[in-house]
């Protein structure tokens, strides 16, 4: 159904003359745009082809849901109200309003595919609804199109008309997009609103929209610039957003073609860099791999002495002082006799009391004072008596033998032999 104007574009019953019925018309229409403009977003600038007013949620466009494959329309609660857009006469601007009070089941859409929704006025003023899956373009000049492009909008900004590309030429519709619609095999994904920006250039238009909500003419600024996923907020209004570079990061601007281009050094340069300059001379560095740390890192290094240990520099608990540089200890070790713990090996004893005796033992030849002659052929067994003695003992003492190889003993602690360098230079 079409708008109700109170006040039509012709002369009315009450006898007014073109002339005023006009200026009422227009002055109607020009109270509706300035209530919708009233809005939070979506009738902002421009009132020629787009939704003038329709249900809302939190400042964003809500007339339109989906129920499986099909799209509906819903101006049951807030009508939907329209403009259509169809160039200029000698009254000048020809526009048309349009309104869905009902909700209805307005769009079937292919599975699988991206459709783009319309609404279309006919001559005599009936709506009805269609899609396409060729994406509708806006510009001033006639596009490129084949006979592979059949179906295609366009919508010229210099004309303010929309044509529909039949294969072969352009032909003129009153027709009006209202929102985009993805689907999969058999539901709608997603539903997107136009947008209608201001009649103005494109450039300009994303100008535009990055103007902070409800900003006065002096305080136009980027509230926020987006990279990735970060966002950086600006701190109050600002005629200058600085970008800084800081540490390997180059920061270059080209006025002309407005880009801003980062830029960082060699970073295969920076990285071996990075490891040389956490190896400084004097660092040493162990590995079970016998490969040199100036492959690894770069740098003079040399193979430290094998079968040394490393001792912290300064007074130990002990008492004792290493300083840094020194070097001590030894592999094996033989003990001096001042090493050898204090001890000694002593022994002592006497003869046990035997009373008077005598010793007896055979003799031959002379012994001394008392001597006898052996004849061979005598068989006689003859024998020499010592004189006796009285009691006695005899007292006795010595040095035991030496024991021990005099050999040194192992000095090392339990240990595992891996590589170690000494960086010199």
């Amino acid at each position: 159904m079409n708008y109700a104007e109170t006040y039509p574009l012709n002369v009315t019953p009450q006898g007014d003359s073109t002339r005023s019925a006009v200026e009422k018309n227009r002055k109607e229409i020009l109270s509706l745009v300035a209530a919708l403009n009233a809005q939070p977003s979506g009738a902002v600038g421009g009132s020629r082809q787009r939704v003038l007013s329709a249900a809302m949620l939190s400042g964003a466009w809500n007339f339109l849901s989906s129920d499986g494959l099909a799209v509906i329309i819903n101006g049951s609660v807030t009508p939907v109200i329209m403009s259509f857009a169809d160039g200029c006469g000698e009254s000048g601007n020809i526009d048309y309003i349009g309104v869905v009070r009902d909700k209805l089941s307005a769009w079937q859409l292919p599975a699988n595919n991206t459709s783009y929704l319309y609404i279309e006025r006919s001559d005599a003023g009936a709506l009805t609804y269609g899609s396409t899956t060729i994406a509708p373009v806006e510009q001033d000049s006639t596009p490129s199109a084949g006979t592979n492009d059949a179906g295609l909008c366009w919508f010229s900004t210099l004309e303010s008309k929309m044509y529909v590309w039949t294969g072969s030429a352009w032909q003129h519709k009153v027709r009006l997009f209202v929102g985009t619609a993805k689907t999969d095999g058999s539901t709608v994904n997603s539903i997107t609103y136009k947008e209608y920006p201001q009649q103005l250039a494109p450039s300009l238009q994303q100008k535009l929209k990055e103007i902070e909500a409800e900003a006065t003419k002096n305080e136009n600024c980027i509230s926020a610039i987006k990279i990735g996923d970060v966002t950086v907020t600006a701190n109050g209004h600002q005629d200058t957003f600085t970008i800084t570079a800081e540490g390997l990061i180059a920061l270059s601007a080209d006025s002309n073609t407005r880009t801003i281009k980062l830029s960082t050094p060699d970073l295969s340069k920076v990285y071996a860099q990075a490891k040389l300059d956490a190896h400084p001379v004097g660092s040493i560095y162990e590995s079970t791999d016998s490969t040199s740390p100036a492959t690894l890192f770069g740098g003079t290094w040399e193979a430290m002495d094998a079968g040394r240990v490393l001792v912290a520099q300064g007074n130990a608990s002990t008492g004792t002082n290493f300083n840094a540089g020194a070097t001590g200890g030894e592999e094996k070790h033989t003990l001096t006799t001042s090493e050898i713990p204090a001890h000694n090996h002593y022994f002592s004893g006497t003869t046990s009391e035997s009373g008077w005796h005598t010793h007896t033992f055979p003799i031959s030849g002379s012994h001394g004072a008392a001597s006898h002659v052996h004849d061979s052929n005598d068989s006689t067994s003859r024998t020499f008596t010592t004189p006796g003695s009285g009691n006695h003992t005899h007292t006795f003492s010595g040095t035991t033998a030496t024991a021990g190889g005099h050999d040194s003993h192992n000095n090392m602690q339990p240990y595992e032999v891996i590589f170690r360098w000494k960086r010199v230079a």
